[in-house]
């Protein structure tokens, strides 16, 4: 009554599709690194709360990811210091 589907392979994704129709293997631990992740993440979390706006210009490495972000609080330091 019902056929196994065991040799159907699940495609998860656009990325995967496209490597296997192209013959190119789709490798997932390529990339940035763990800690680039959380650096950019740190910059997107303090451009958005100093509304300063990740607008058109963003930044590419993580030194200047890093000076933007000692940048910002410096500036909340000077603006909010009493």
């Amino acid at each position: 009554m019902f056929q196994s589907l065991s040799h159907l392979r699940f495609v998860a994704g656009w990325l995967e599709k496209l490597a296997t129709n192209i013959h190119e293997p789709y490798v997932t631990d390529s990339g940035p690194s763990v800690k680039t992740y959380y650096i950019t993440a740190l910059y997107f979390t303090f451009t958005s709360l100093t509304s300063i706006g990740f607008d058109n210009v963003s930044l590419n490495t993580n030194a200047e990811k890093i000076f933007s972000i000692f940048a910002m609080l410096l500036g909340c330091k000077i603006l909010f210091d009493p």
